[in-house]
Order: C-alpha cells, then sequence, then structure tokens
C-alpha cells in the first residue's frame, strides 16, 4: 500500500510538472513559450543598448574635441530601443495572462487530489513556481522602467547634441561653446548612469533551486 501511494504521488507531481509547462491562456499562450518571447526580447534589448553605448563614446570624443557629431546611429538605435520597449510590454502582459491562467488550473487538479500527502507536495511546487515566475515579472518591470529612463535621457541626448553641433558650426562665442559642450557631457553621462543600471538588470535571473 504504501509503494502504491509514493507511486500514485509521483505521477500526481509529473502531471503537475507538466501542467506548469504546457497549459496555456485564453491566446494560446504557454507559461514557457511567453518567458522564452520574454527573454528573446530582453537579449535583444541588452545587444541594442551596450551598442548604443558605443555611439555614445563617439559622441563624447566629439564633444571633448569640439567638432560635430553624428547622431544618426544613436537615433537609429534609441528608435530600435523604442520599438523594444513596447515589445517588452507586450511579452511581459503574455507572461502574466498565462502565469495568472496556468496557476488558476494547476489550483483546480491539486483541489481534486484526495490524498492530502500528495496535495501538500503538489502545492509546495505550485508555490515554488508562482515565486519563480512572479520574480521574473517582477524584474521585467523594473527593465520596463529603466529602459523608460534611459529613453528619456537619449531624447537629452540628440537635442544636446545637435544644439552643440549648431554652436559648432556657427562658431559662437568661447563660452557659449562651452556651455553647450557641458550640456552635451551631462546628458551623455546621465545617459549611461541609465543604460549602466539597465544592461545590470538585463542579466536574467536564475529559478531556484538550480
Amino acid at each position: 500500500m504504501r509503494f502504491r501511494r509514493i507511486g500514485a504521488t509521483a505521477i500526481l507531481l509529473v502531471v503537475l510538472a507538466w501542467l506548469l509547462a504546457s497549459l496555456t491562456n485564453g491566446n494560446g499562450s504557454t507559461v514557457a513559450a511567453a518567458d522564452e518571447r520574454l527573454a528573446s526580447t530582453q537579449a535583444q534589448l541588452a545587444r541594442i543598448v551596450a551598442k548604443n553605448q558605443g555611439e555614445v563614446q563617439k559622441l563624447d570624443h566629439a564633444t571633448n574635441n569640439g567638432f560635430t557629431a553624428d547622431v544618426s546611429a544613436f537615433a537609429q538605435n534609441t528608435e530600435h530601443m523604442r520599438e523594444l520597449l513596447r515589445r517588452l510590454q507586450e511579452d511581459t502582459a503574455a507572461l502574466s495572462a498565462a502565469r495568472e491562467q496556468t496557476l488558476a488550473s494547476v489550483d483546480k487538479e491539486i483541489g481534486s487530489v484526495a490524498d492530502s500527502e500528495a496535495r501538500s507536495r503538489l502545492q509546495g511546487i505550485r508555490d515554488e513556481a508562482s515565486r519563480y515566475t512572479q520574480e521574473r515579472l517582477q524584474t521585467a518591470r523594473i527593465i520596463e522602467l529603466d529602459l523608460m529612463g534611459a529613453l528619456n535621457r537619449a531624447n537629452d541626448v540628440l537635442h544636446a547634441t545637435k544644439a552643440l553641433n549648431l554652436a559648432v558650426s556657427l562658431r559662437s562665442g568661447g563660452d557659449a561653446l562651452f556651455a553647450r559642450a557641458m550640456e552635451t557631457r551631462a546628458a551623455l553621462e546621465q545617459y549611461k548612469q541609465h543604460t549602466n543600471s539597465l544592461l545590470s538588470r538585463l542579466q536574467l535571473p536564475t529559478p531556484s533551486g538550480s
């Protein structure tokens, strides 16, 4: 009898693991698929942010040497980041919806288990999975906020650099040119701080127990 109970519990645990990985929400999106899409978007974001940091170095160099800076690549990368923000928001919402639907289905299945020991073990697995996905969602939302801050600073960088370029092209007075250069450098420094913070958060969390 004891052997049969252990065997039944093992089967139930396998079934719960399958449910957590494969149940879909109303739009046909599994938690695993939604999490994979979110991770892919975050990886793309990490690459484009790192790429734009290289453009920031070029703008910084131009500012230091008093000549006009080409902002086209920086502007293009920034626009790409805006698109990735939209995708991040969509992916996060999809993961949240899939998580809630899956947990509701899992709770229903656990509630139908008569064996109290098996039900307790299943509840523990359910809670661990719930905590992990909640942490993923929290991290994703913090990344969104960091990205919004970086994009706001990128706008400052673009306008400050264009203003400096105009000042350089007009060869205005030394004091005015110096002031524009300092404004641009301040904008660049704030942008770098925001994107460094963003990149640090784009290190995806490791699942509990791994």
